[in-house]
């Protein structure tokens, strides 16, 4: 089942051997939140229209109901909170995200209490009466943004990090009374990465309850970082359906967000090990990681399947020779077969994304066949992109 990410989380390959020609066809982008630049599009390459093809069909039949899960949890909720339009968006994706969970017959959860706030006093008092000591030290001792803390059991969102944090700093006092901007002037890049959070750390929870209540020994970051954030893309895409595809969320999340190639330069394997170092880096390289492993490899079932399967073999390193023939030394997965069908996806996006809408040629030609090669000429600048990767989660 890991075939490929065993294949893409090796050293890239360079060769004129490898060449291959792409056509690239323009997506549209239309953001059903938020404020966007018109003409809003990304050249996609014929592996992202497969990939994200396959992976709508993941969701697409998915019914609405009220999700069984939704009664594990116990809402926190400050006052000047109640009324927030974002905080709206963020409940209804993490029930789309209960419910694709649901649907693949994943019940698996325990007694959460979420706890929603605009000021650190309320924050850090309600998580302390409920028994949770954290340590901030790599959050400036703030609750920032979003985490889930003491074993999964406790999601705290700082809407006021949320509403106005856009590069990495604390939370100051001024912030916490600011008025919350309407949603429709807000960046949709910001709406986005704010409907995200709940969902996002639902994912983390039900993961580690999958696999025993504890987090796999041996997991890469990257590993459990992407699979978060594909869970809250395809919830996402469930929630604001017919609004906005897969394909559209693929664009926002992984060329249109960040600057992130000129900070995620180094191998995949590099972002294994929990580090301020990663820089956000594990969260789209594993989203990336994640799309083609669910488009080419059993879907999202699977996945699960392979965390359940962590309860038996205790650690990844014991797990995956079990069951992809992958084998991991201390630091680095290393390459144990070789995916074709993956490097030939790879060298598609990675030339597609090359081009400007409007400014690539119609064939053009790559060898590069890394995911984080991929990652690299993945996104097209934009001023007002610079500083999101780093703040879109905390924990």
């Amino acid at each position: 089942m890991l075939i490929a990410l065993c294949a893409l989380s090796s050293a890239g390959v360079a060769s004129g051997a490898g060449r291959a020609e792409v056509r690239t066809s323009v997506l549209r982008v239309t953001p059903p939140f938020g404020s966007a630049p018109r003409n809003l599009a990304v050249a996609l390459s014929p592996a992202e229209k497969r990939v994200t093809s396959r992976i709508t069909r993941e969701i697409q039949d998915l019914q609405s109901f009220t999700p069984q899960t939704l009664r594990l949890i116990t809402w926190y909720v400050e006052p000047s909170t109640e009324a927030s339009p974002t905080v709206a968006l963020a409940r209804d994706v993490l029930i789309a995200t209960q419910q694709i969970f649901e649907t693949f017959n994943v019940f698996d959860g325990q007694a959460t209490s979420i706890v929603i706030g605009r000021t650190q006093r309320f924050l850090n008092e309600t998580v302390s009466k409920l028994g949770c000591f954290p340590n901030l030290s790599m959050t400036f001792g703030q609750h920032l943004m979003g985490s889930a803390l003491c074993n999964d059991r406790i999601i705290t969102m700082n809407l006021s990090g949320y509403l106005f944090l856009e590069t990495l700093r604390p939370v100051s006092s001024a912030d916490e009374v600011r008025a919350e901007p309407p949603l429709n002037k807000t960046s949709y890049l910001l709406v986005e990465r704010n409907a995200a959070v709940l969902a996002h750390e639902w994912a983390h929870s039900v993961r580690t309850r999958i696999a025993g209540g504890a987090v796999p020994d041996g997991e890469p970051k990257w590993m459990s970082e992407g699979f978060a954030e594909m869970v809250d893309g395809l919830a996402q895409a469930k929630t604001f359906s017919p609004d906005l595809s897969f394909a559209e969320m693929h664009a926002i999340a992984v060329r249109l967000f960040s600057n992130w190639p000129t900070r995620c330069r180094l191998d995949l394997t590099t972002y294994r090990e929990a580090s301020p170092l990663l820089a956000g880096c594990e969260y789209v390289l594993g989203f990336l990681a994640m799309e083609l492993l669910i488009a080419d490899h059993g879907g999202l079932g699977k996945l699960l399947e392979l965390y359940k399967a962590v309860t038996v073999y205790r650690t990844f390193p014991m797990l995956l020779p079990s069951t992809t023939g992958c084998r991991l030394n201390s630091s680095n997965m290393k390459q144990a077969t070789s995916s074709p069908r993956s490097q030939a996806s790879v060298r598609q996006v990675s030339t597609a994304a090359r081009w400007e809408v409007g400014r690539r040629p119609q064939h053009v030609l790559s060898s590069v066949v890394s995911i984080n090669s991929l990652a690299k000429s993945m996104y097209r600048s934009s001023s007002s992109d610079r500083e999101f990767l780093a703040l879109r989660y905390t924990t």
